[in-house]
């Protein structure tokens, strides 16, 4: 910081150095917005307020994934060249230990990333985590609300790096696209080692107080009290942590979650072990004592989603612990209220149109009952924008969403007074036989969205009598058809 400051303070600095200049004050302001939101319990970035046709209220607060704070480089590490081997999406580059595959990222100037499935992903963490540059080839075309609490100002400058040269080209693959880096090369010459390191040790400083799964963790509890008109009384509270029950088409279960995981050791070490009680248990992020042993250590974290990297298999539980999730203990305590808020892990599992059979979400039914949507909060991971099929699939019983992705700009579309028809599946999916795209009966039937209902006129001329026109008839998705639950006809 004082490197920063000094810099910009000589005399005639920025005629002779503007990319310099750029940098440095690009650094200042992230040193400077995280001083303000420290000192004045400010945001960040702001959230996003929707209603909802029934004049209830969602706030959306931007949010993704953490990094423990214990695998933060202390300082800038030494360097041996210019960009690691590890490729996104090139499965030959990856290593399979932690230990190794941290290390290989620490020891290059910079690490090449890019959009996976979604803006937000682990590898950004993991770069900036080790000490070196993330590369973030796309940024540019990085939506506004993507990436909300990422210095994406700074990415983007870091690619103007002087002597740094990059080709990176689309790959199309199914329905979206990877890329593939052409070429790459840097003059080590060109190296400002100064700057270097104090924007290495910027963006490690502001993942100490954004990133890491303690300060994401606080900031989520912040915002629920915060934004609770009062329902929430502390910004410590007793939590309940409940997720999804499900597997995938092979049969895999407990695999881990980045987001629903992640945020939960944040949790842990925020509140502590009893501040925070999961259902089910999250068993991909314990270990057992048998798994103390190194080799049966990482012979079970592989087994997880992305060999369990950061997450998998972090804590240890007491006994008491798993007494305090016995389920009839958890449906007791929801009737008493002794909890005084219940986050949704995995609101995401709710999106997965296909891949994941057997979704349940234990309680949420008597969560509904039991507590005031103020108490209660979702956490979307989804790959995609957040949208109002997820806040509708919730029935209105919570009224603070996280999200990972940022939000659909359609999300406060209403088709309140609508004529609508569900539009007919075109493809069949073997995988999944049992599941409608469309409900036959649907076919020819025309409906108005009235009063957060799909109302059938009886009969053509039912529809033609109250002067509606044909013409004025759209088609929908299946997935927002089905949202609304269906009405008496209109005779």
């Amino acid at each position: 910081m004082k490197y920063v400051k000094y810099s910009l303070e000589e005399k005639d600095y920025s005629s002779s150095n503007s990319y310099k200049t750029t940098i440095l004050n690009s650094i200042l302001k992230l040193y400077e917005q995280l001083e303000t939101s420290i000192r004045d319990n400010s945001e960040v970035v702001k959230f996003f307020n929707i209603k909802s046709n029934s004049n209830f209220t969602f706030n959306i607060y931007p949010f993704g994934y953490s990094i423990p704070s214990t695998l933060l480089a202390n300082k800038t590490p030494p360097k041996s060249k210019s960009f690691s081997n590890v490729i996104p999406g090139n499965y030959s580059t990856y290593i399979s230990n932690e230990r190794d595959y941290l290390f290989e990222l620490s020891e290059s100037l910079f690490v090449v990333t890019y959009k996976k499935a979604g803006w937000d992903c682990l590898r950004h963490y993991e770069i900036i985590a080790a000490g070196s540059i993330p590369l973030f080839v796309d940024i540019e075309q990085c939506p506004h609300n993507a990436l909300p609490m990422h210095p994406k100002e700074l990415y983007r400058l870091l690619l103007y790096q002087p002597g740094l040269q990059f080709n990176v080209s689309d790959i199309p693959i199914g329905g979206g696209r990877a890329r593939r880096i052409e070429s790459l090369s840097f003059d080590d010459k060109q190296l400002d080692q100064p700057l270097y390191t104090a924007t290495v040790e910027a963006l490690l400083h502001y993942a100490r107080n954004v990133f890491s799964t303690r300060s994401m963790a606080t900031y989520l509890l912040q915002k629920i009290y915060t934004h609770s008109d009062g329902h929430v009384r502390s910004s410590a509270p007793k939590v309940l942590y409940l997720t999804h029950t499900w597997q995938d088409l092979y049969g895999h279960t407990d695999m881990g979650d980045f987001q629903a995981d992640l945020t939960l050791i944040g949790l842990k070490e925020v509140l502590g072990e009893d501040g925070v009680i999961d259902y089910p248990k999250r068993k991909a992020i314990y270990r057992t004592h048998n798994e103390f042993n190194t080799s049966a250590f990482e012979e079970a974290r592989s087994r997880l989603y992305g060999k369990g990297f950061v997450f998998g298999l972090f804590l240890s539980e007491s006994q008491q612990m798993s007494e305090n999730r016995n389920p009839a203990v958890v449906e007791e305590n929801i009737k008493n209220h002794v909890y005084d808020v219940v986050i949704v892990g995995t609101a995401h599992v709710m999106q997965y149109k296909y891949g994941l059979k057997h979704r349940q979400l234990p309680f949420f039914d008597l969560v509904c009952e039991h507590y005031h949507p103020k108490e209660v909060a979702l956490l979307d991971g989804y790959d995609w924008p957040t949208d109002r099929f997820l806040l509708l699939r919730y029935n209105f019983c919570a009224a603070h969403v996280f999200s990972r992705e940022g939000w659909n700009s359609n999300i406060t579309r209403s088709i309140e007074g609508w004529l609508v028809m569900c539009r007919q599946a075109r493809v069949k999916i073997p995988l999944q036989p049992h599941l409608n795209l469309c409900p036959p009966e649907a076919r020819m039937t025309i409906y108005l969205i009235e009063n957060e209902l799909r109302r059938p006129f009886h009969s053509r001329e039912a529809f033609l009598s109250r002067g509606f026109d044909f013409d004025d008839v759209k088609d929908i998705e299946q997935e927002e058809f089905l949202i609304y639950p269906e009405g008496p006809p209109l005779t």
